[in-house]
């Protein structure tokens, strides 16, 4: 095919094939015992694990070869040779081969043909493994009328190669019998014919290479080539024939060794490429007939082999030589205009130089920016999928960190024993070679952030990853598997601290398993605006106390598990949009009330690290701010772990430490240089590395083997996803599920109200999966950026739904297409009841209008939901979202079910719910807003103000709501008794108790609801604050649980800016109920004011009645703030109420000299 001018190309099918048969050689000369050396198992193949090689073909594909392959057989089809026994035991046992070798780098891309356009006139022949025999030639479309000028070109040059093979084939046969002749009479032991005959196909292979090789250096014209390549076998031949004797007249017991590449299998190879011209010929024969006349041995032929291929190279130059002479001559004999034209060749040709160059140098900056985005994920995957992944990790039982006091003195005998390089790689990260650039990911091998572990003493290395949905994984890199959680968003709607508590003990646990030590969670910002695009991540939805009560459960479930928990973001990282940028102008008061209080409850709880935000406060970037860093967060609270920066938050340098930043993550070249840390003051760098260690020894760190990055490949590629933690994702997404409304009591579902159901909207069956790893989908139940958590496979709503219907007997009527409003509206005329499921998402970096404009739920469901429900049947709304959104369509359907991002379990927390497996008990972390109007927009500016204070959400009486915070429907009902002040047992200032009884008829939790009012504060005051909730246990039908309300003097106080401290409010009220607006009691919880000198309204009535006692005239303030009938005078019943009186007001002075 060369001969004839038809080049080949290099296609992934053929290079694979190469590779093949070079593992084909290797097997075939392998010494083994057996009679056929294919037996023994061949050695396994190196493959560098960053080189790229082309896809190889399918595995039904591996006996087939291209034309104009090599290897033998007209046209370079394919050979009988290829047919050998050899290789096809060695093909038919590659699976085998497979298992034993390291891992194959082609697992890592798909295995799909790669189409190639046959050549005009050429058949291809397919050789299966068991019988050899061409393939009937595929039937060939029609061609062209240029594709015919080639066909006939190709023709003419086929029949010119055809010609060539021919004679060579004879040639061959010629050679072939000579040999026989000579084995039969030169191999005494008479070895086994099918390896002779393996070592023949493996001579003429290489024969046929040599001569393709030689004819590749040779002049492209077509005729010289062929004079030459006709004298070169004519050569080889008479060659051949001298070696030949040479060889069969030495000794019998130098048989070549089949392991030594200098056998009498390269001698002949040597021989029969002997130089054409007559010197070369006349000192060839001499070499052979020393090799007859010589010793015999097989070494010594090496020797004369090697001297044969000098002689062959010495011809080579010289007829290179011969060539340039010609040139010369030729450019000497050219006129002027010829040297003109020489120059300008010349310069082109310093061009086309110049151009290549340029080339290569393109090539290699790509092939750099390749290696760096993409060559490490090659190198990790070759590495994770070779190596054996770690164990299943199970919880820990009776941990209990170490006091800071017991952590500190710890890590002063370290710090003492420590050189400045080592204090200094604890105050920086590793593992990002260039710092953080958004999207990029660590090396392989590590983890989201990661630190050196210092072996000399004992401090280990510090394993970051994020944990906003549970262990993150990244898109498309082997992690095992491992639980996609509730949101955290998720887990504030289920108002229910020990589920939370139980929640994140199962993530640490995970974290431990796949080698993580340290949790970057929780992320417990207050809301602002609903359209932060991170609002998912935070567990406070729009309430600190809220926060500030899950903030402490999961703290404690953490690191109750031997993991460190990181409290973020710290501070005012209340959106995404310019968040780099962005800054915040906020008072103290506002802070203190409203942002703080979740991250003083971690503080409180023991948290051993805070990671501080991106945004400036107040002017200064927040990880520089020794403001909120120092003063505010060391001083005040009394934190005493240490502060980390956000993943390229740092942007004062090295002197961010002097302000209160102790580690920066995930660590810069140009950063936190040990040239920069020596600048600082002995002391600030002794007390960050303090703070690290002390959070190292507080959570025991050094008593557990870690893995050390970037060796703990195994261990994240562990599968720490359990049946047990699927069931608790499964609990606490039912429990986080939020019925907005149930017009009627149309749920739950039953087979007399709902005997068929359609099923419709695109996330209806949105799937995702480690092994179909779809992020849309994906971002349906964990949102994306640092909440990524791929599940091995979550539950679709369709497949939930459909798996509790059928215990139901109920058909599912899924529609043909689920982005289509034709097809829902075909599904739901076949229906009884329309399940409309609807989703949007969110994602660090950007807020939720870049998604979808205007809070809406994406794939235009809105419009879907306005046309179904013109069909008039009944339509269910379910949402899975990461805050609130718009419903343009509330009043028009009959009911509503929201879930903030549920995890992997959402599709069995739906089922669930609409079948009335049980009661659901979400309530809203946050307030749905009726219009956009009533919302804080997000700033699109760089510079703002908070200066709508602490009037967000619910404490705002002017924003008008679609569903307010706290409230969540049951499938119950549930009265509330009249709230008491009680003394014992209560372990704060002030205790209220308050009945609360199930008065409906099916079984269910109720969350009861206390937000505190003071009535003399300013006007920057909100009118409700809440200051507590009680989630009652599981009450049966007609049962009832006392509910006991705690009141600290904090929870009675608000903060002075000038006393820069807590002050407790004198005249306060209680308001219980089952939501912000729903308010079933009210509680004063003060002593009366002392009568007032002024007659009271009704003194008309007074002045008519005589003196009262003194009794009565001390107890009538109190009659008159609670006496129903304001008009009675004072002397009315007197006498009979003056004992109650009494006792009222001494326990009413009782409570306010403890207040």
């Amino acid at each position: 095919a060369k001969r004839s001018g038809n080049k080949t190309s290099k296609s992934p099918s053929r290079e694979w094939r190469r590779s093949l048969s070079r593992e084909k050689r290797r097997v075939s000369v392998t010494p083994s015992p057996s009679p056929s050396p294919v037996k023994a198992a061949p050695p396994p193949r190196k493959v560098s694990p960053v080189r790229r090689e082309p896809t190889p073909p399918p595995e039904d594909d591996f006996f087939r070869r291209p034309e104009g392959g090599k290897g033998g057989g007209k046209g370079g089809g394919g050979g009988g040779d290829y047919r050998a026994e050899a290789d096809e035991k060695f093909l038919l046992g590659r699976v085998e081969v497979r298992a034993r070798a390291p891992f194959n780098p082609w697992d890592i891309f798909p295995r799909s043909p790669s189409p190639v356009r046959k050549a005009p006139g050429a058949v291809e022949k397919e050789q299966a493994p068991e019988q050899e025999g061409p393939e009937e030639p595929e039937r060939q479309e029609p061609l062209t009328q240029e594709e015919e000028a080639r066909n006939a070109k190709f023709q003419a040059g086929l029949k010119k190669a055809v010609h060539l093979e021919e004679k060579d084939a004879s040639k061959e046969k010629k050679k072939k019998d000579k040999k026989e002749k000579k084995d039969k009479g030169s191999d005494a032991e008479g070895g086994d014919e099918d390896e002779k005959k393996g070592k023949k196909d493996k001579k003429q292979k290489k024969d046929k290479k040599d001569k393709k090789d030689k004819a590749s250096e040779e002049d492209d014209d077509e005729g010289k080539k062929r004079q030459k390549t006709d004298q070169a076998d004519k050569d080889a031949n008479e060659g051949e024939e001298t070696g030949d004797k040479a060889v069969a007249g030495g000794d019998k017991e130098a048989e070549p060794d089949q392991n030594a590449e200098g056998g009498a299998l390269g001698t002949s190879t040597s021989v029969k490429q002997e130089p054409k011209d007559k010197g070369a010929k006349k000192r060839a024969g001499k070499l052979a007939a020393e090799v007859k006349d010589g010793e015999g041995a097989a070494g010594e032929g090496d020797d004369k082999k090697k001297q044969l291929a000098k002689v062959k190279g010495d011809k080579v130059k010289a007829e290179k030589a011969k060539g340039e002479k010609k040139e010369e001559k030729k450019e000497e004999g050219s006129d002027s205009d010829s040297d003109s034209s020489g120059s300008k060749k010349k310069k082109k040709k310093k061009s086309m130089k110049a151009a290549k160059y340029a080339a290569g140098l393109i090539l290699l900056v790509l092939a750099g920016a390749f290696w760096f985005f993409a060559g490490n994920r090659v190198l990790y995957k070759l590495r994770a999928m070779s190596s054996s992944p770690g164990p299943t990790a199970t919880a820990w039982k009776g941990f209990e960190p170490l006091s800071w006091a017991e952590a500190e003195k710890k890590a002063d005998a370290t710090l003492g024993q420590m050189t400045a390089l080592e204090k200094y790689s604890l105050l920086r990260g590793s593992g990002w070679p260039s710092g953080i650039v958004a999207g990029m990911e660590p090396e392989y091998g590590m983890y989201t952030g990661n630190t050196p572990a210092i072996p000399r003493l004992g401090v280990p290395s510090m394993n970051m990853q994020d944990a906003a949905n549970g262990y993150r994984t990244f898109h498309d890199v082997p992690t095992g598997t491992t639980t996609s959680w509730p949101s955290l968003l998720a887990l504030g709607a289920t108002w229910d601290a020990p589920l939370v508590e139980e929640v994140a003990s199962a993530i640490a646990v995970e974290f431990r398993g796949k080698g993580a030590n340290v949790l970057l969670g929780p992320s417990i910002q207050v809301h602002r605006t609903a359209w932060g695009g991170r609002n998912f991540e935070y567990m406070s939805g729009e309430d600190p106390f809220l926060g500030a009560v899950l903030a402490r459960a999961y703290v404690r479930g953490v690191q109750k598990q031997g993991v460190m928990a990181v409290a973020k973001h710290w501070a005012f990282n209340e959106q995404e949009t310019n968040r780099f940028e962005y800054n915040v102008n906020v008072d103290q008061r506002t802070a203190w009330e409203l942002y703080y209080p979740p991250f003083e409850a971690a503080v409180d709880e023991g948290v051993c690290a805070f990671m501080c935000a991106y945004n400036r406060v107040n002017g200064t970037h927040a990880c520089t701010n020794d403001g909120i860093l120092k003063h505010d967060l060391k001083d005040k609270m009394g934190f005493r772990g240490f502060v980390q920066s956000d993943w390229g938050a740092t942007y004062q340098y090295s002197r961010s430490v002097e302000h209160g930043l102790d580690q920066d993550m995930p660590g810069n070249d140009n950063l936190f240089t040990d040239a920069q840390l020596s600048t600082l003051r002995p002391s600030a760098v002794d007390e960050a590395a303090r703070r690290i260690l002390s959070a190292i020894y507080r959570m025991k760190l050094d008593a557990v083997s870690w893995c050390v990055p970037p060796n703990c490949i195994s261990e994240r590629a562990s599968n720490q996803h359990t049946q047990e933690h699927a069931v608790l994702a499964a609990k606490a997404a039912k429990a986080a599920v939020v019925l907005l409304k149930n017009e009627g009591g149309i749920l739950p579902l039953t087979r007399k109200s709902a005997p068929r159901i359609a099923v419709v909207g695109p996330p209806s069956d949105a799937k995702c999966s480690v092994d179909d790893q779809n992020m849309m989908n994906c971002m349906a139940y964990c949102g994306g950026g640092s909440g990524t958590v791929i599940p091995g496979e979550a539950v679709t709503p369709l497949e939930g739904i459909r798996r509790r219907a059928q215990m139901e007997g109920i058909t599912i009527v899924p529609p043909a297409n689920l982005f289509s409003v034709e097809a829902a509206v075909n599904a739901a005329v076949q229906a009884d009841v329309v399940v409309v499921v609807g989703a949007t998402s969110a994602t660090e970096f950007v807020d939720r209008d870049v998604f979808h404009p205007g809070l809406a739920l994406a794939g235009d469901v809105d419009t879907m939901i306005k046309t179904l429900v013109g069909y008039k049947k009944p339509v269910i709304v379910l949402m899975q979202t990461p805050g609130p959104v718009m419903m343009p369509w509330v009043d028009e359907v009959q009911a509503v079910a929201n879930l903030f991002l549920g995890g992997e379990e959402t599709g069995t927390a739906w089922g669930s719910l609409l079948f009335g497996d049980y009661s659901p008990e979400g309530r809203l972390p946050l307030q749905f807003p009726k219009t956009l109007q009533d919302t804080i927009k997000h700033e699109q500016s760089r510079h703002f103000e908070y200066t709508e204070g602490m009037f967000t959400s619910y404490r705002n009486p002017d924003l008008n709501v679609a569903f307010p915070f706290g409230h969540g429907l049951s499938y119950t009902t549930f009265e509330y008794g009249v709230p008491s002040i009680v003394k014992e047992p209560c372990s704060a200032k002030i205790c209220v108790s308050m009945e609360v009884k199930n008065t409906g008829g099916r079984a269910g939790r109720e969350v009861a609801q206390a937000y505190m009012e003071f009535e003399k504060a300013d006007a920057e005051t909100p009118r409700k604050i809440m200051r507590g909730f009680r989630k009652t246990k599981v009450l049966q039908p007609g049962e009832s649980e006392v509910a006991l309300f705690s009141f600290t003097a904090r929870d009675l106080s608000t903060f002075s800016v000038e006393h820069q401290d807590w002050m407790v409010q004198e005249l306060a009220k209680v308001h219980f109920g089952a939501s912000s607006v729903d308010i079933r009691h009210v509680l004063p919880l003060y002593e009366p004011p002392p009568a007032p000198k002024q007659p009271p309204p009704v003194a008309s009535a007074q002045k008519a009645a005589p003196p009262p006692a003194k009794e009565e005239a001390a107890a009538a303030p109190a009659e008159a703030s609670e006496a129903p009938n304001p008009a009675k005078t004072a002397a009315d019943g007197a006498a009979e109420k003056a004992p109650k009186k009494q006792r009222r007001k001494s326990e009413r002075k009782g409570a306010a000299a403890e207040l």
